[in-house]
């Protein structure tokens, strides 16, 4: 689970990404998430400069960090570098630059299996205490039963059975798509800036202009498939549809979809969950959902 808020220093906040957590300036914001496939990493920034990278991964056994970094001080042995010293827990070195000062430091968690290697760049020279905070937050997830994705102002929980399998950030729009296999469901969660700007009609006239047109309303309570409930103290809109007429019946291909939307008021942000899943059957819905704005949102089918 995420760290609680009191738990962080001031002024940190939290990424958590493909079963790494890591605290960090609230100012340093993520520039480089890792996607389905590739190799796990993130990278951090700030206005002016990279700040952090970080790679992590899963080993058969554990490596030898004092040769790994032994290595790489061969390779520095142009730039002026010293032994990483007072974290423990870290192996690394540190390298003097032209401007600044850059550290490297590893950590073999041997709970998850897990290398997790940062480089930590610091324009102005190390804030120690900053860097230290930092190292003491890095904490592997990947053995949680419900993950925690937290990154570019959207904040998700979800069993870790679900593969995050699609992901982008365009300017004022956070969209990830979350896969389930067995038994299939598909959501889709976005975080859009600005909510005036999106909302020039009433939420559930735009939900049913963001849902595909193959997909029709299934008649509920309202001609156009709409209800609303209050949940944290937003009011959410949900509408459901459904594709497929009788042979995609027949074949089990028709589908179900529900998209629910919310304005967060405090945070002038709009929210937007789409489930969509095997109509010839229950969702099976995840009961660990929660997406975070100003409050936690539970969503329910």
């Amino acid at each position: 689970m995420m760290a609680k808020a009191d738990a962080l220093r001031p002024g940190f906040t939290q990424t958590c990404w493909r079963g790494l957590a890591i605290a960090h300036p609230a100012e340093w914001e993520a520039a480089r998430l890792s996607d389905q496939g590739q190799p796990n990493q993130l990278s951090l920034v700030d206005r002016r400069y990279q700040r952090l990278e970080a790679h992590w991964q899963v080993l058969k056994r554990p490596p030898n960090l004092d040769a790994m970094y032994e290595r790489l001080g061969k390779s520095l042995r142009e730039h002026p570098h010293k032994q990483l010293l007072g974290q423990p827990e870290w192996r690394g070195l540190v390298q003097d630059g032209p401007v600044g000062q850059v550290v490297h430091a590893g950590r073999f968690f041997p709970a998850q299996s897990m290398l997790v290697e940062l480089v930590l760049i610091w324009p102005q020279g190390r804030d120690q205490q900053i860097e230290t905070a930092i190292l003491r937050s890095v904490a592997p997830t990947i053995d949680r039963p419900v993950l925690t994705w937290r990154a570019l102002g959207l904040h998700v929980e979800l069993e870790r059975e679900f593969d995050l399998t699609e992901a982008s950030s365009h300017v004022g729009r956070v969209c990830w798509t979350f896969e389930r296999a067995k038994p299939a469901l598909w959501l889709t969660i976005e975080r859009l800036a600005m909510g005036k700007f999106w909302l020039k009609n009433d939420l559930p006239s735009w939900l049913a202009k963001e849902r595909p047109e193959k997909f029709r309303p299934i008649n509920l309570t309202t001609s156009s498939g709409s209800q609303s409930a209050v949940d944290a103290g937003h009011q959410i809109v949900r509408l459901d549809s459904q594709w497929g007429g009788r042979v995609a019946r027949l074949f089990r291909r028709a589908q179900r979809q529900v998209d629910f939307g919310w304005l967060c008021s405090e945070q002038e942000r709009v929210y937007r969950l789409v489930a969509r899943w095997p109509a010839h059957r229950p969702a099976f819905w995840p009961e660990s959902l929660l997406v975070s704005c100003c409050r936690s949102v539970r969503i329910k089918v």
